[in-house]
């Protein structure tokens, strides 16, 4: 009996070895499985947390550049604002002869738009004393553009610099003062020197 015994026992040894091999090489198998699930796992997690790193770098990179871009905004309008103004004294500081040739061409501008023969032109006093001055001069400028031209009725009543020109007949008026040219002007002033300033 002893080498059935034997046997038996190497069989059963044999088979033992080969279930002890094939365990080990089916834990082998669940380990490297996890192992790679596991990585997979950290991998996603890494790629998760990197999105989440990019979306909020991206947001505050967005967020800067609104900033940035609001604030250079700003000082452009600002920077415009100065200038504006800047060029609205310089129009006050005028003397004689600009104000008188401005004057010339505000009022051409209107008689010659309006299509009139003769103008009622308001003016505020400074402006009035060098009308009449120059009456005769500022007459014929206009009626270098306006051949029908007879002549003009001087108003001094206007507060502001410029010209209101108006028909004597119709009441149409043109106004041509520099605050309403300014007003008219002030967005294509505005683009150009924002134009300019990059």
């Amino acid at each position: 009996m002893s080498s059935i015994e034997a046997e038996i026992k190497d069989r059963a040894k044999s088979a033992l070895e080969k279930i002890i091999d094939r365990a080990e090489r089916i834990k082998e198998k669940e380990l490297a499985i996890a192992r790679k699930k596991k990585e997979e796992i950290v991998i996603k997690g890494r790629e998760d947390e990197d999105k989440k790193i990019n979306v909020r770098r991206n947001s505050l990179n967005a967020q800067l550049k609104l900033e940035y871009r609001l604030k250079k905004d700003n000082f452009k309008d600002e920077l415009c604002s100065e200038l504006l103004s800047e060029a609205k004294k310089a129009l006050g500081g005028l003397d004689d002869n600009a104000i008188l040739d401005s004057l010339k061409r505000l009022i051409r501008e209107g008689v010659v738009d309006l299509g009139l023969n003769r103008a009622l032109v308001r003016v505020n006093n400074r402006c009035a004393v060098l009308l009449k001055e120059h009456y005769n001069e500022a007459v014929d400028f206009i009626k270098e553009k306006a051949a029908g031209f007879e002549g003009m009725n001087i108003d001094s009543s206007l507060d502001d610099d410029g010209v209101i020109v108006a028909s004597v007949d119709t009441g149409e008026f043109f106004d041509n003062t520099f605050k309403r040219r300014l007003e008219r002007f002030e967005e294509e002033l505005r683009e150009k020197i924002l134009e300019g300033l990059g």
